[in-house]
């Protein structure tokens, strides 16, 4: 696979191999339960994805999309950390430009691809794609875009253009803000921006907890946290069953998503945690691959007639676990295919190995 792209006198150079990324980041600074929780997140997302999952276990379905997105944005905050760095503003802003168009190049080939994909099976999809409208709803319109699950690498994008602006902001002042962005969101299609404002307050939290690292990794580890944060996620999501109350949804995701963080810590031993540090460093590849793995699966066991309760699972590993596959034993060898579809791993990330990205 590849990592970032060197810096020249053009925007970027010929990426680095696969395997000269293995020694970018020093292991001092790799943390393998937040790693870890990352996975939890993408098994998650690939569990959420499952076709059926929403008319065949609606109550799974429900409980994955309490947190799950609000985990993976409150992650990707805290990974960002060199973009919330106190110094040259300038440099910042450089480095978020970096590192959004290197996220945006797999993003418009995996959007192109799986269009393809889409169109040429239109008479099944659910979602037939309009080719006259496919240029501004991959770039203008994310909710429009045929791969309808890159909405959120879309919105990290942007996120991550705004990190230098966040982090250089009385946090007094913007976190009110952002949190009552969870009793009204915006219908802002354009940029996606309606979605960017609704989960910018769970990125901001990672960047304040990446602030103080140290403490927050200390509070992660206490069994009182990974107890209380599971009480509160469970009482609040018992509350919410059938009705909709914005501000204690807000409470339940980040609830939910501590839960899941301080788990990885607090319960380490009792958890698998090589597997779940696997998925965690191709977190990328596997939300940028899987459906190209979950679609065609779905609809050759939904034409077969098999039970939608059984095509979930089945979809669920395909999605998750063939991507993994290409990450081992494919991507290594076509190194252009890798950074086209896999993504290139991005330079400076705090905390992680350069195989990671969110």
């Amino acid at each position: 696979m590849l990592c970032g792209a060197r810096r020249s006198a053009g925007f970027f150079t010929k990426p680095r191999t696969w395997e000269s990324c293995q020694l970018v980041v020093k292991k001092e600074t790799y943390i393998p339960e937040m790693q870890a929780a990352r996975g939890v997140g993408i098994i998650l997302v690939a569990l959420g994805h499952g076709e059926p999952v929403r008319e065949a276990y609606p109550q799974l379905f429900s409980w994955i999309y309490s947190f799950h997105m609000p985990l993976f944005f409150l992650l990707s905050g805290f990974f960002s950390s060199r973009l919330a760095r106190d110094g040259p503003a300038v440099e910042a802003v450089k480095t978020s430009l970096r590192r959004a168009f290197n996220l945006f190049i797999p993003y418009l080939s995996v959007s192109i691809g799986y269009s393809a994909m889409k169109y040429f099976a239109s008479a099944l999809a659910k979602r037939p794609v309009s080719l006259a409208n496919l240029p501004q709803d991959i770039l203008l319109y994310p909710g429009n875009n045929p791969a309808l699950f890159l909405w959120f690498i879309h919105a990290l994008m942007i996120m991550w253009l705004l990190a230098p602006l966040l982090s250089r902001m009385p946090a007094v002042l913007l976190a009110p803000l952002l949190v009552l962005s969870q009793m009204h969101s915006p219908d802002a299609r354009i940029f996606g921006l309606g979605n960017v404002f609704h989960f910018l307050i769970y990125y901001y939290l990672g960047l304040l907890a990446a602030a103080k690292r140290e403490e927050f990794l200390a509070v992660m580890g206490r069994w009182t946290t990974c107890g209380a944060a599971l009480g509160l996620f469970a009482a609040g999501y018992l509350l919410t069953l059938g009705r909709g109350v914005p501000g204690l949804s807000f409470l339940i995701a980040v609830a939910g998503s501590i839960w899941v963080v301080s788990s990885c810590f607090a319960c380490k031993k009792r958890l698998p945690m090589q597997f779940l540090e696997a998925c965690g460093k191709r977190s990328l590849q596997i939300y940028l691959l899987q459906y190209f793995f979950i679609f065609p699966l779905y609809l050759l066991l939904k034409s077969r007639g098999v039970d939608g309760e059984w095509i979930v699972p089945l979809t669920f590993c395909a999605g998750l676990l063939l991507p993994l596959v290409l990450c081992r034993w494919v991507f290594p060898h076509f190194a252009t295919l890798a950074f086209l579809i896999g993504g290139c791993d991005l330079e400076g990330q705090e905390g992680i190995r350069p195989q990671n990205t969110f």
